[in-house]
């Protein structure tokens, strides 16, 4: 945890698919796993698989392609407004839900739809 945030690199997303694979944590198969995973998932891949580790106030790093910015960048607003005020800036669904003038059921709603856009 960094001044509060949790830190989510996607260069470690790459590094726990390469152990997986069983290959070394060299820099040239570090290279072709993350090749790999956008070849196999697109180029937003590596955002979609850090995703689901993200819970309340949270930094992602390690960005390298603009392909994982563009999958925030598909969500609905009202979708990715609600995702990133809970995820990035720890607010609570309570919060969110009078923020947007919506229920707290549609928060979590919004806040799942988010979620699945990036699996």
């Amino acid at each position: 945890m960094s001044c509060g945030f949790d830190v989510h690199s996607l260069s470690d997303v790459v590094r726990e698919e390469a152990t997986r694979q069983g290959r070394a944590h060299t820099r040239d198969n570090l290279i072709a796993v993350g090749v790999q995973l956008r070849a196999e998932g697109g180029t937003g891949a590596l955002a979609r698989r850090v995703l689901p580790r993200l819970e309340g106030r949270a930094v992602v790093d390690s960005i390298r392609h603009p392909g994982e910015v563009a999958v925030l960048r598909t969500l609905p607003p009202e979708n990715s407004v609600a995702l990133l005020l809970h995820v990035l800036e720890g607010y609570s669904y309570k919060e969110i839900a009078d923020i947007q003038g919506v229920t707290m059921t549609a928060v979590r709603s919004r806040i799942a739809r988010a979620r699945v856009a990036f699996k």
